[in-house]
């Protein structure tokens, strides 16, 4: 295979098998070399073919079955798939430009959701911008301000905020971001356009990590190294153990050897967004077996809340005059 395409080895190789099997040149139920057998025939590494046919796999293209090998999945041949494939190229596109600029697999998932969140058939209401420094915050503070009555959210990392005031691609009504940044974000904003938000661990979460004993091995999975910071700080001021919690974060590989090193972990609210289906598998394996699952449940506190919902309920009178 060339090396000198435009895209990824492991991409032309995807579009190779696809293009092959368009053309008829491999067949449904066809078994495919083994991610060896193909390596040294194609003079490629292995984690370049491996990560062709797991593409392929999340495409719906081939199958693995354990013991028997990967094979030609039978694919619906009505009008729509030609479309759904385009999608598909579409999407893959996003994900190795995410990828190139430095996202994790679960920080694009999150900007994706929130994204989302955008187009939503809404009435023109109240344009609020969520600032944070990481993005499981930003999909915490998202996802209540989001339920608040005309408010339109839309969202932004602090590290990609303008460096100066009046420099915004699109000017919010509001911008609301937690006290560590206040400053920071009130120096590009328009006076009183920024609300501040308190955030705090729900009280049940509060209550089982305070039941964490001394010699429980507890682990952080998060996607980010500054929530897993937050969720050990908080762990600290409830438990004094004299270190950081051991932490590894979710889509970079190794959960299995990471889980067999606790009998506790602590992971974001609704985890199952942030994580691959293997790595699922992996923790619902290690519950199985007797391994406690902490979701460490974080959100606006109820007098932020309410003061939130008076400004955008004040912004929201005065749009509509």
């Amino acid at each position: 295979m060339p090396a000198d395409g435009k895209d990824p080895l492991y991409r032309q190789l995807v579009d190779l098998v696809l293009a092959k099997v368009e053309k008829g040149v491999i067949t449904p139920d066809s078994r495919l070399p083994t991610v060896r057998e193909l390596a040294s025939k194609m003079k490629l590494s292995g984690g370049t073919v491996k990560h062709a046919y797991d593409e392929l796999e999340r495409l719906g293209v081939i199958e693995k079955v354990r013991g028997r090998g990967t094979f030609i999945r039978i694919r619906d041949n009505g009008g729509t798939q030609g479309k759904k494939d385009r999608a598909m190229r579409l999407i893959d596109g996003l994900l190795d430009e995410m990828w190139g600029l430095g996202f994790s697999l679960r920080e694009t998932q999150i900007f994706f959701d929130l994204k989302m969140r955008e187009r939503e058939d809404k009435p023109l209401g109240v344009q609020v911008m969520v600032v944070d420094c990481n993005p499981e915050t930003l999909y915490i503070i998202s996802g209540q301000v989001a339920q608040i009555r005309d408010a339109e959210v839309s969202y932004r990392l602090l590290d990609d905020l303008p460096g100066t005031p009046g420099m915004w691609e699109e000017e919010p009504d509001i911008i609301v971001t937690t006290p560590n940044h206040y400053e920071r974000v009130t120096l590009v904003a328009q006076e009183g356009q920024v609300s501040k938000v308190v955030l705090s661990p729900s009280r049940d979460t509060v209550a089982k990590l305070a039941k964490i004993g001394e010699k429980d091995r507890v682990g952080i999975l998060t996607t980010s190294e500054r929530y897993a910071r937050l969720i050990s700080s908080t762990r600290s001021e409830l438990i004094a153990d004299g270190g950081d919690t051991p932490n590894m974060l979710l889509g970079t590989g190794g959960i299995e050897d990471f889980l067999l090193t606790c009998n506790t972990v602590i992971l974001p609210n609704h985890y199952a967004r942030f994580c691959l289906p293997r790595e699922l598998a992996a923790i619902r394996e290690f519950q199985e077996a007797g391994g406690s699952v902490i979701e460490f449940i974080y959100h606006i506190d109820a007098g932020s809340l309410m003061y939130l919902e008076q400004h955008i309920a004040r912004v929201f009178k005065e749009k509509s005059r």
